[in-house]
Parts: structure tokens; sequence; C-alpha cells
């Protein structure tokens, strides 16, 4: 798996930024815009790099970085899901699971993506 594979896209940092996401203090990896052209590349997060205003970086989350954000657990308490659901990671599916049922499911094609969509749901409604 590429390097490129293992973090979230610029697309998608914008829209953790629109949502409000701290992303800064929790990333471990950063885009760089290389001096001599317009391409962007990876390099490990540093603050001082960031800090820098001749240098555009941008933070941007690691599968390992969002495994760390997740809850490990979701206290649920609807009609129709009761009880503790906890994080389950399977190949490219993650999941928040008890001993009877999910309570939520999530595949896509990159782990990378699933794990986004998982982070974008737990923002939005936790």
């Amino acid at each position: 798996m590429e390097l490129i594979d293992q973090v979230l896209s610029l697309s998608q940092l914008s829209e953790l930024y629109k949502l409000g996401f701290d992303i800064v203090d929790k990333s471990s990896m950063c885009w760089i815009k290389h001096p001599d052209n317009d391409k962007m590349g990876l390099t490990i997060f540093n603050k001082e790099l960031y800090d820098k205003k001749e240098i555009e970086c941008i933070p941007t989350l690691s599968i390992g970085d969002i495994i760390d954000i997740l809850p490990n657990e979701l206290n649920i308490n609807t009609k129709y899901h009761n009880g503790i659901y906890t994080l389950l990671l399977n190949n490219k599916e993650v999941y928040y699971s008890n001993e009877s049922n999910y309570y939520v499911f999530f595949t896509e094609d990159k782990l990378i993506d699933t794990l986004y969509e998982t982070l974008i749901f737990i923002i939005t409604y936790f």
C-alpha cells in the first residue's frame, strides 16, 4: 500500500475543516507543496514546519491517526439499539457492534476512505 493510500486527501480534509474538526493536534503527516512546482507530497508532520509561512504544510490524518481518534465504544440508547457498541475493523470494513447486532457499518474500496466515512459519522452524530 502506497503512502498516499494511507492518509486523507486534500478534499477529505476540506470536509473535516468545514465540520469544525481540529486536525492540527491529531496529525502525524502533512501535505507539502514542492518549492519548485505545484506538486503536493507527503512528509511527517512537524509543528515547526507547519508554523513556517514560506512552506505550505497542510496537516493530514493517517490510518493510525483516525483509529486513535475514533471512540473504542459507543453507548447507544435508542428505540432500536441499546447498549455498548465496540469499534471493530476487518480488512476494509469498520463497524460498531455488540454481541447481537451492528449499530453502524462502513466499507469503501480503501481502508482510509472507510475510516474517513466513520469519522464523519462520529463527528456529525456524536
